[in-house]
């Protein structure tokens, strides 16, 4: 069973690790690594932001991914990734829907979600369009797919 636990300061070097892991680097928007002084300052930002809620995922109490919201308005763009022991699984629909169940009790000014994926990240793919995200037009050749879905379309079905 998953479960969301919302990510505090000393979870810093467990989103270090995930964050430069071979395979997150390469379905990134930036494929670049991410240097530990970059990572401090951007994670230490992030927790502080009020409009950013971020989770670690957990299976049995051992964390296997994280979540995070970027929440402007009545939007929030969605960012996750898997730890490599917990690809494979299913994870990624549960971890989602969790998340957006989350999101719509404590934010309910939140009516839209969107996300952005490299077109080769299949699995992230086939995990937005499962939960009724749809794609947007973007009208350029970036190699990256956008995705928008109504909090109330969201399809919770496993």
């Amino acid at each position: 069973m998953l479960t969301l636990r919302p990510t505090t300061i000393d979870d810093m070097d467990l989103y270090f690790q995930w964050v430069n892991d071979p395979e997150v680097r390469r379905n990134a928007l930036n494929p670049a690594s991410i240097e530990l002084a970059t990572h401090q300052r951007w994670f230490a930002a992030r927790l502080a932001d009020e409009d950013t809620v971020m989770f670690v995922v957990e299976s049995d109490d051992t964390p296997v991914g994280q979540l995070r919201f970027d929440i402007g308005d009545e939007r929030a763009l969605i960012s996750y990734s898997l730890d490599e022991r917990a690809r494979g699984k299913g994870l990624g629909k549960l971890m989602l829907s969790l998340g957006i169940r989350h999101l719509s009790k404590h934010y309910p000014q939140v009516s839209d979600l969107d996300a952005s994926v490299v077109a080769h990240n299949v699995p992230s793919i086939k995990t937005f369009q499962h939960l009724g995200f749809a794609p947007v037009p973007a009208g350029d050749d970036s190699g990256i797919i956008h995705f928008h879905c109504r909090t109330d379309s969201v399809d919770f079905r496993e």
